[in-house]
């Protein structure tokens, strides 16, 4: 495994990232859908909500979504840089 290019890793680590941010956007997603489709009220302050809790949601996503979109051109710049 340590023979791998860097590319490759990179790769894999995004890979596992995706696999693990995904979800939590995914939740808020569909907790929005249920507050604008079925009424209830998740994040409805009036009704006892948090909007917080979408911040929280969304911040878990968008944090990593950074790496996921790094690491790739990380990977190609490592392996490029230094045969070019």
């Amino acid at each position: 495994m340590m023979r791998l290019p860097v590319f490759t890793w990179m790769t894999l680590i995004t890979q596992i990232i995706v696999v693990t941010a995904f979800p939590v956007i995914t939740v808020g997603l569909v907790f929005l859908m249920f507050d604008r489709f079925f009424g209830t009220t998740f994040y409805s302050v009036a009704a006892g909500g948090s909007l917080l809790l979408w911040q929280h949601l969304f911040w878990l996503f968008g944090h990593p979504e950074v790496y996921i979109l790094i690491l790739p051109a990380m990977g190609i710049v490592s392996e490029v840089l230094p045969t070019f």
